[in-house]
């Protein structure tokens, strides 16, 4: 893939993940976690089918290097970010059921002493 081709990757990738980000507040905790293991993946398929060095080329373009590096680097946020937008609803709920949980023990606690 050429130069060219990266920064399209890359601004279809950031439309992407801001679309995601937008969306995220009214995702499902299992919606989040989907879309995490999505960007994991899509990193995971375009590093193989890329790679990250340029040792296999006679003469290396080092623009194009940069170019990918931008990408896989886009990339890793967009993975990071996404895990993040999941972990924190994750804690979120935890919290959650740990206070519904502590009304339901007083209720059972109330109901014992009666």
């Amino acid at each position: 893939m050429d130069f060219d081709g990266f920064q399209l990757l890359i601004e279809r990738d950031y439309k992407e993940f801001a679309e995601f980000e937008e969306n995220s507040k009214n995702m499902s905790l299992e919606e989040l976690k989907e879309n995490h293991n999505n960007w994991r993946n899509k990193m995971k398929d375009i590093t193989e089918k890329y790679g990250f060095s340029n040792e296999s080329e006679k003469d290396p373009d080092i623009s194009l290097f940069m170019v990918k590096l931008t990408y896989f680097y886009y990339l890793a946020m967009f993975c990071w970010k996404s895990l993040r937008a999941y972990t924190e609803r994750l804690a979120e709920e935890h919290q959650k059921l740990k206070k519904s949980k502590r009304k339901t023990t007083a209720k059972k606690k109330a109901k014992k002493k009666e």
